[in-house]
């Protein structure tokens, strides 16, 4: 299992679960296809940063 679903309002959720590696916990989050927003831990935060940045660059170059 991914983790819990928890119920913000009628338009947003929460995902709670596991945390085995920023790396892992980022692929899970990217493959939802849809938008989210990470509010913790921060290490998950600039990760995914540096992520998309490297993405960024990378969609970039053609």
């Amino acid at each position: 299992a991914v983790g819990r679903v928890e119920p913000i309002d009628e338009g947003s959720c929460r995902l709670r679960g596991p945390a085995d590696t920023l790396e892992w916990t980022a692929a899970r989050l990217l493959m939802l296809g849809c938008e989210f927003e990470v509010c913790e831990p921060p290490e998950l935060v600039a990760y995914l940063r540096a992520l998309g940045a490297r993405a960024t660059r990378a969609a970039r170059a053609s």
